[in-house]
């Protein structure tokens, strides 16, 4: 991996010697065509597109600005363009271009990661203890990497991970990620099953955050899904708050502690919270023996290999209708569009 080295000292953690901030590139969107969409989420959506004249696919992320300025949203999106600049990284998805100038959308251009949403492969079959620990470490190494730049992540979700060609991950919504001015933040968001007890109390949270929902990302990968889930959100707070933990009974032994260790309702007490930082979780049982330089290098064999017939390839994510673009054309003005001002 360019501009990049391995801690000797810290298994999981790559230091970085610079960002890409030079590599994003502004766009124009006459230079693609659009394909399927893959994700479809209030005010944006996802398509896969290529470049014209090509086959270099990219994913693309397109954003309704007067819905963006209506939801308050602004604020969220500049902070997710300052942070896919600043962060460099080979699990997260790479930032390629931007346009901010069309009238009506905001215009994210991404790498293409061609193996699926891995929310797929959670619904298609139980992830067995050996895939649960391969896709947790990848994790693990992320926030790590963030947390060391005062970035915390906020909305881990499947939905949120795509699946590369190797069969490695890559995170790809920083839509509720944020850079900590101080050392907590008082914002709700993310996914409401995935909600820590500090989040949900507005008393302010802080990287404790990141490391509750590696728990609840975890048990979703063995169990199906989440250990607090209900069709009632008041109910979906309740539990959590209760922290009860109903388990399968066949369930890993070192599996099952690291979660309880990671869901403790007192984040004072969670595994990854105390002096160590996320070392903690690192050196616990469940990752015993497990090869955290090979993984940075991409040098182990991933448990699962998506089946792509070639690098244009784009029939892996579930598609969604278009009908994106059949609102009335409803257009920002020049002086009260503050993505303008993006640099």
């Amino acid at each position: 991996m360019k501009n990049a080295r391995l801690s000797k000292k810290k298994k999981g953690t790559i230091y970085m010697k610079d960002s890409h901030i030079d590599s994003v590139e502004k766009i124009s969107l006459e230079d693609y065509e659009l394909h399927e969409i893959i994700s479809k989420i209030n005010n944006y959506e996802i398509k896969i597109v290529n470049e014209k004249g090509t086959d270099q696919h990219y994913i693309l992320k397109i954003v309704k600005k007067i819905d963006s300025l209506e939801s308050k949203a602004v604020e969220h999106l500049y902070s997710e363009y300052k942070i896919l600049r600043k962060v460099y990284h080979p699990f997260i998805i790479q930032l390629k271009g931007i346009n901010t100038t069309d009238n009506k959308f905001l215009y994210f251009l991404f790498e293409f990661v061609q193996g699926g949403s891995f929310s797929l492969l959670i619904t298609d079959d139980n992830i067995s203890v050996e895939q649960a620990r391969f896709y947790l470490a990848i994790l693990i190494t992320v926030m790590d990497y963030l947390h060391r730049q005062n970035i915390i992540m906020r909305n881990i979700h499947p939905d949120n991970i795509y699946l590369t060609s190797t069969g490695y991950i890559k995170i790809t919504n920083f839509t509720d990620s944020k850079m900590l001015k101080n050392d907590y933040t008082n914002t709700i968001c993310g996914t409401p099953e995935y909600t820590s007890p500090e989040m949900m109390m507005r008393k302010g949270h802080t990287k404790s955050h990141d490391i509750w929902t590696l728990g609840i990302f975890l048990y979703q990968m063995l169990v199906g899904h989440t250990p607090f889930e209900d069709i009632d959100p008041t109910r979906i707070q309740q539990k959590i708050f209760e922290g009860k933990i109903n388990f399968p009974k066949d369930i890993d032994p070192d599996a099952r502690s690291l979660i309880k260790h990671l869901l403790k309702t007192d984040y004072k007490k969670r595994l990854g919270c105390g002096k160590k930082g996320i070392c903690e979780i690192i050196d616990d049982p469940f990752f015993k023996g497990f090869d955290w330089t090979n993984l940075l290098l991409q040098n182990l064999k991933a448990p699962y290999i998506p089946k792509i017939k070639d690098n244009s390839y784009i029939s892996l994510f579930r598609r969604y209708e278009d009908d994106f673009f059949d609102d009335p054309d409803i257009k920002v003005a020049k002086n009260k569009d503050p993505f303008l001002k993006w640099d």
